[in-house]
């Protein structure tokens, strides 16, 4: 699978509520002490952690991010829906697909605001994106592919 920030090495587990130390709270954490990823890096880093199976921290990775943006922008709408469909993945791993698809749901309108009017964003082929997500959260299958990869540049 394609990389998008480089070779940077992928923490040790992907953070589950429950099953691991919390990334950042806790000092057996992975990310414990760690500076903060830089504003420049911190879009690809963040797919890169959410395609290969880090939701919580590709959420975490985007969400200084998306706090940077201007509110009700394209990119801030693109960024909330990346960031709730990051929240999504955790929760239908976690077997709360109610919840997913409530989140799912929010998580969708905000793609969809980001595509009005641009067919890629950030270089994300955002409509083709949004149809993959929304028939995945359709299942929620976490057997089979999962949740479906983020691809830049199409």
């Amino acid at each position: 699978m394609s990389r998008y920030s480089g070779d940077r090495s992928f923490p040790p587990y992907a953070f589950v509520p429950g099953e691991h130390p919390h990334p950042t709270r806790d000092p057996q954490g992975h990310s414990y002490g760690r500076a903060q990823e830089s504003l420049a890096s911190a879009f690809a880093w963040g797919v890169d952690l959410y395609n290969h199976r880090y939701p919580w921290e590709a959420h975490e990775a985007w969400e200084d991010l998306w706090r940077a943006e201007v509110p009700d922008s394209a990119d801030a709408a693109l960024l909330r829906g990346l960031i709730q469909c990051a929240a999504v993945c955790l929760k239908v791993r976690l077997g709360r697909h109610d919840a997913a698809r409530r989140i799912g749901g929010r998580a969708l309108g905000h793609l969809e605001q980001a595509s009005q009017g641009a067919a890629q964003t950030r270089g994300l082929a955002l409509p083709e994106f949004t149809q993959r997500f929304g028939a995945w959260l359709d299942t929620c299958d976490v057997d089979g592919d999962g949740y479906p990869r983020i691809v830049l540049g199409q």
